[in-house]
């Protein structure tokens, strides 16, 4: 595989890049595809032909799955009911509720419910959000049902240290946003610390078993009490950079 097309697959993988094309080349720039609307799923299949295992790579797959409702709301469109019956079968409805879609009736709303429900709006218009600064008032139910709508264990941890600081009064969704983002910050800075970590251990083994090899144990014994005599040495062998 080429090295454009290579590229070209990278950058298309990103869900807006992805949604872009799509709605360019067949929508006429329409946006019909949103990029939150749009799930990795794998490139590569598997089938089988002369009892032999073959695989196929696809360029860039995606699955759209448009926040709209698109399931049966009548018990009749689940069912495969003859007409006959259909008189002796009662037509059970769902009254379904699109939240993501209560832009003209937002301000019919004044408890928790609007805060939610205007969090979802502008999600799915993927515009900048500035959360209104009404009050949280039931704090421990908002943000177990946000962990469980969002699938982000952010919130819970969020939920927790709230509980921590005995802090139950005067949060609204800008401060619960702030502290997810910290939140993700510091996750994001520890994995990077310990990936650091597991890194420096490896090319430190890696400069120790070189010298023990080449039996130069004066340079080892000099590179564990000294520093700056380990790093030059790690640079020395190529196992380090000045750059790290």
């Amino acid at each position: 595989m080429g090295t454009k097309d290579i590229t070209e697959k990278i950058l298309a993988d990103y869900n807006d890049v992805f949604a872009d094309i799509i709605n360019g080349v067949l929508f006429d720039g329409e946006q019909v595809v949103l990029e939150n609307d749009l799930q990795n799923t794998k490139d590569k299949s598997q089938y089988k032909f002369n009892n032999q295992i073959h695989e196929q790579e696809r360029d860039v797959t995606k699955h759209w799955i448009p926040p709209r409702w698109n399931k049966p709301t009548h018990l009749y469109e689940c069912l495969k009911i003859p007409a006959k019956l259909k008189p002796f079968v009662n037509d059970y409805k769902i009254n379904l509720v699109e939240v993501a879609f209560l832009d003209d009736k937002l301000d019919y709303f004044h408890s928790d419910f609007r805060i939610i429900a205007e969090y979802f709006i502008n999600k799915r218009k993927n515009i900048d959000y500035i959360p209104s600064p009404q009050e949280i008032r039931h704090v421990d139910e908002f943000l177990k049902l946000m962990q469980a709508l969002e699938g982000d264990d952010r919130y819970e941890e969020v939920l927790h240290t709230l509980q921590k600081e005995e802090k139950k009064e005067g949060i609204n969704m800008s401060e619960v946003l702030d502290r997810i983002e910290n939140r993700g910050i510091i996750i994001g800075e520890k994995r990077g610390e310990k990936r650091g970590r597991e890194k420096m251990a490896y090319e430190i083994n890696t400069l120790y078993a070189t010298l023990l090899k080449q039996n130069r144990m004066e340079d080892l014994k000099r590179a564990i009490a000294d520093p700056d005599y380990q790093r030059q040495l790690l640079i020395a062998y190529g196992i380090s950079s000045e750059e790290d």
